[in-house]
């Protein structure tokens, strides 16, 4: 059915929303990351892949920063993909982060 809406454009797309905690990941974490320099956002990126954790990110070209949104088992977990994961990459000058509480907002 969602392949004929998307044939006849009715729709342009649409995703899989699933429960996060009965994948047993209980903590979830808004992060940005401010880069020293723009020119390496490429390879930036690239790194920022490969952790799992990172569900999405965004680059936000005006202040040369990269939005993340962060799914953890346990928010002790954040310490470990900050510092062990993040950091470790060259040209992280530092992180913002925002700890998401389990209350939703629907707009």
């Amino acid at each position: 059915m969602l392949r004929v809406l998307e044939k006849y454009k009715l729709i342009a797309g649409y995703s899989e929303t699933h429960n996060p905690k009965s994948l047993r990941f209980y903590a979830t974490t808004f992060a940005r990351v401010y880069l020293e320099v723009s020119n390496q956002i490429s390879s930036i990126i690239k790194r920022l892949k490969e952790i799992p954790e990172i569900i999405k990110s965004l680059y936000a070209k005006s202040n040369c920063a990269i939005l993340m949104k962060i799914l953890l088992k346990y928010n002790e977990d954040l310490i470990r993909v900050l510092n062990d994961c993040i950091l470790s990459l060259e040209n992280i000058l530092r992180i913002e982060t925002f700890v998401s509480l389990e209350q939703r907002i629907k707009i």
